[in-house]
């Protein structure tokens, strides 16, 4: 999955990836990875402060929190687990 633009190596969520890697990636595919993160944790029910802060933290597994919102009680708030 290249996230459709154009000259993108193969990169996709379903990978994971350490931050070290991530800093090798190129700003194109470090945009379209934290921009795909991002839109999941929103769309999974986060606020967009906490879905930006989780996004950012490449070390963050997507799935798990996605996970956490899914099979939250009630009052729970992503920021405390940041």
């Amino acid at each position: 999955m290249a996230f459709g633009i154009p000259g993108l190596r193969p990169v996709s969520l379903e990978v994971e990836m350490t931050a070290e890697e991530f800093e090798l990636l190129s700003a194109d595919e470090a945009v379209a990875i934290l921009a795909e993160r991002y839109a999941r944790l929103t769309e999974a029910g986060y606020p967009p402060t906490s879905a930006l802060i989780a996004a950012t933290h490449i070390e963050v597994d997507i799935e798990v929190a996605e996970q956490l919102v899914h099979d939250a009680q009630p009052g729970f708030s992503a920021c405390t687990i940041f």
